[in-house]
C-alpha cells in the first residue's frame, strides 16, 4: 500500500511540474530571460492567484509580450524593461513598461513605414477581447497594458 501511495504522490508531482512548465507565468519569464540581456535587463513580477485559462489566450498574450520585447530591443534604446502579470478575479493583466526613447503613439503611419508589430498585436488584443494601451511619448519610454478578461470556469464564481 504503502509503495502504490508513493508512486501516485510521485505520478502526480510530475503531471503538476511538467503542467507547470507550460503555464503563462512560466513561458512568459522564459521569453524575458531569452531577451533580457547584460545592457537591457528584464525585470519580471507575476502577482494574484495563478489559475488556468484557454491556451489560446495565453498563447496571444505570450506573442503580445514578445513582440513588445522585439520592439523594445530593436526601437527603444531602453536601459530597463518590466514586466508585470496580475491574476484578477475576472480578468489578467500584463504590463510592459521600459525607460527607453519612446515614440509618438498616436502616429497612424507607422504600417506605412514598414512598421507592422504594433498593428499586429492591436489585432491579437481584439481576437481575445481584450483592451490593448500604448502609452509613449518621445523621451519618456514605453508602457503597453494588456487587459483580457477571464472567462468563469464551470462551478467558480466570480467575485469582480
Amino acid at each position: 500500500v504503502r509503495e502504490g501511495l508513493a508512486e501516485a504522490r510521485r505520478s502526480i508531482w510530475d503531471l503538476r511540474a511538467a503542467t507547470a512548465q507550460h503555464t503563462l507565468p512560466t513561458r512568459l519569464t522564459r521569453v524575458a530571460e531569452q531577451a533580457s540581456t547584460e545592457s537591457l535587463p528584464i525585470q519580471v513580477n507575476i502577482g494574484g492567484t495563478y489559475r488556468t485559462v484557454d491556451a489560446k489566450l495565453e498563447d496571444e498574450i505570450l506573442r503580445i509580450a514578445q513582440e513588445t520585447l522585439s520592439n523594445v530591443a530593436r526601437h527603444a534604446h531602453a536601459n530597463r524593461v518590466t514586466i508585470d502579470l496580475r491574476y484578477h478575479s475576472n480578468r489578467l493583466t500584463l504590463t510592459i513598461a521600459d525607460d527607453g526613447r519612446g515614440f509618438d503613439a498616436a502616429d497612424d503611419s507607422l504600417p506605412g513605414k514598414g512598421h507592422f508589430g504594433l498593428q499586429g498585436m492591436r489585432e491579437r488584443a481584439v481576437q481575445i477581447h481584450a483592451q490593448l494601451v500604448i502609452e509613449s511619448a518621445p523621451g519618456q519610454g514605453t508602457t503597453v497594458k494588456l487587459e483580457a478578461p477571464i472567462p468563469a470556469q464551470k462551478g467558480t464564481a466570480t467575485n469582480g
